[in-house]
């Protein structure tokens, strides 16, 4: 009982300690999870998911899941910490160092259900139906910027005199659910080895996205010439619509020897926009979408309107070593290829000879056009599950992304275990525990700048672009009953 306690008390210390990223609103964030168990496992949710959710990564194991009917509730939550910061000079040791100059924190809740019909056709022939109801993509973001002024100190003062002047917003606001349903159809052709099939139908429901762009001025008797020059407040809502009614997953498993299982798994992509939108720009620079810019009245102007947004085509392969004995250790791998299409705007232009070469738009004989770019990225998913007898399960993973445009891959490391037990009415379930922690470190410009010339620059200069570390760490509970 006590080592119970000491865990459920290490994933909640964990959590409060704390990725958002800049480019939510406009790239998305993953927040489907198959279920605790395989979220521990590495995310490896084609071959170790044991819930409904399989119908849209992996509909081909609906079937042969134990019970003949189950349910299953979990609740997810995500925290989220980001720190931007710039180089300055520490003129107390003589040395150059960085300095936060924002630190915001986010915590989102979701909770998801699903369940699973299983039946035996014949002796040799199951069949298994699913439905479930989930969060499955996110734009949430929220920017909270603190502005103090500029003051001049009284000798033998300690700490900072500067005002308080204002605040700099940016905040959106969007979630999408997805309702799917899913059939598999198993056949044993050896002992104790079945060939699986399965497909899911997945629905994306409407849904709207909220900006919000504005400065908040605390005291307008002091100097506000470190507050971004915004025109007026923005605040506008997007209803955003999938562009065909479902998309498809299919998948396959066959055993390929008696404790090794091969999955095959793909899922269709889907547009999701609004009526209206604007297709986003490129910094030919740092090669990072642009959030906002300067207009011809040098007014800073939030650049994003609408959505136009690709759900990527999926390609995976999993491998599982399964032994038989409940007492062994259970190994994942699973590969991934995601085709992502990005809807933008780039600059072209010409040079004195006639070449193409890439501009900011503030040259002559520049063009701004709408292409669709292409990206395939991959991803790798490794975790082991140990059963210690009379204890809990022992899991951890990894899982490594490969992300758009210049972004470094992120890695996320995993870990949980869980708890089966019985109940008087004869029903039997689970209960299992999983946390994931995740980082991600680039550059940036400074999203709410006063300098007009920042986007003309290539992130060497340290006072214009920011050090940017997001970090999210996630915490998942799922309970299981079965009949």
């Amino acid at each position: 009982m006590f080592y119970r306690i000491q865990y459920i008390l290490i994933i909640f210390s964990l959590s409060l300690v704390f990725t958002q990223s800049n480019f939510n609103r406009l790239l998305g964030e993953d927040i489907f999870y198959g279920d605790a168990r395989s979220m521990a496992i590495g995310n490896t949710f084609i071959t170790t998911g044991t819930t409904g959710n399989l119908v849209l990564s992996n509909p081909s194991k609906i079937s042969s899941l134990e019970n003949d009917f189950m349910i299953h509730a979990q609740f997810n939550g995500r925290f989220n910490n980001e720190r931007k910061g710039i180089v300055v000079k520490d003129f107390f040791d003589d040395v150059i160092t960085e300095a936060d100059f924002v630190f915001n924190q986010n915590t989102y809740y979701n909770s998801s259900f699903s369940m699973v019909l299983n039946r035996n056709l014949s002796d040799i022939m199951s069949f298994g139906f699913a439905y479930m109801q989930s969060p499955f993509l996110s734009f949430d973001y929220h920017y909270k910027e603190e502005v103090r002024g500029d003051s001049d100190a009284t000798d033998n003062y300690i700490g900072s005199s500067d005002p308080l002047v204002g605040f700099q917003v940016l905040e959106s606001n969007g979630k999408t659910n997805l309702h799917s349903i899913g059939f598999s159809l198993g056949i044993d052709y050896l002992k104790n080895r079945t060939i699986s099939f399965g497909f899911g139908f997945n629905k994306i429901d409407p849904f709207t996205i909220t900006d919000y762009c504005y400065v908040d001025t605390v005291n307008v008797t002091e100097d506000l010439s470190n507050l971004a020059n915004l025109p007026h407040s923005y605040t506008f809502a997007w209803g955003i619509e999938p562009e065909k009614n479902h998309f498809l997953s299919y998948s396959f498993t066959i055993p390929l020897l008696k404790d090794l299982d091969v999955v095959y798994s793909y899922e269709e992509d889907i547009d999701i926009s609004s009526a209206n939108y604007n297709d986003y720009q490129i910094s030919p620079y740092i090669g990072l979408p642009i959030l906002m810019d300067f207009n011809s009245n040098n007014q800073l102007v939030y650049q994003i309107v609408g959505l136009h947004y690709n759900k990527p085509e999926k390609n995976s392969i999993g491998i599982l070593y399964k032994p038989k004995s409940s007492n062994s250790l259970l190994i994942s791998f699973e590969a991934i290829n995601k085709n992502k299409k990005h809807y933008l705007s780039e600059w072209y232009c010409e040079d004195i000879v006639g070449n193409q070469v890439n501009c900011d738009g503030s040259q002559e004989f520049s063009l701004l056009n709408n292409i669709i770019k292409e990206e395939n990225l991959h991803e790798f998913k490794l975790g082991f599950e140990h059963f210690v007898r009379y204890g809990f399960p022992i899991r951890a993973g990894f899982h490594y992304i490969e992300q758009p445009f210049t972004f470094d891959a992120i890695s996320i490391f995993t870990m949980g275990t869980g708890k089966k037990f019985n109940t008087s009415i004869g029903a039997k379930g689970s209960v299992d525990f999983a946390i994931n922690y995740k980082m991600n470190n680039y550059r940036y410009y400074d999203i709410f700048p006063v300098q007009t010339d920042v986007y003309d620059s290539v992130c060497s200069d340290d006072v214009k672009c920011n050090n940017v570390k997001e970090s999210q760490l996630s915490f998942l509970t799922t309970i299981k009953i079965g009949f």
